[in-house]
């Protein structure tokens, strides 16, 4: 059973915050805020309901974290719009036939550019 520290570590992780951001918010060092992470210091609910808001996810978020579900489920919420959203960890994936159109779309779009260059060029050169 992974104890509610490193669920709190993972989680921090996967949301690319540090340690000192989270400590600082929270009015203690570092060091101080490491030890909650590395299990040295218990975590009652209203600490681990302040981390979490710092986080931006629900409490329950970090206490039913599971890495192996997480990481194996990325597309949890898609919306119809083809991009897929899970929360906790902001992992967006595209669907690929979406994907193919924006690739197309971005392909005319610099040969656009070219074109427009090209004429700008040629508008300087008769000014």
């Amino acid at each position: 059973m992974i104890k509610i520290g490193t669920k709190i570590k993972k989680v921090r992780e996967l949301k690319n915050v540090t340690q000192q951001y989270v400590a600082d918010k929270l009015g203690m060092t570092q060091g101080y805020y490491s030890r909650i992470e590395n299990n040295s210091l218990s975590v009652d609910d209203e600490l681990l309901a302040q981390i979490a808001e710092i986080l931006g996810v629900e409490k329950e978020e970090i206490e039913n974290f599971d890495d192996k579900v997480i990481l194996n489920n990325p597309t949890i919420n898609d919306n119809g719009t083809g991009v897929h959203f899970c929360n906790l960890v902001n992992y967006y994936a595209i669907d690929p036939k979406l994907e193919k159109l924006y690739e197309n779309q971005i392909e005319m779009l610099k040969e656009q550019n070219k074109i427009l260059l090209a004429e700008l060029k040629e508008l300087k050169k008769r000014s």
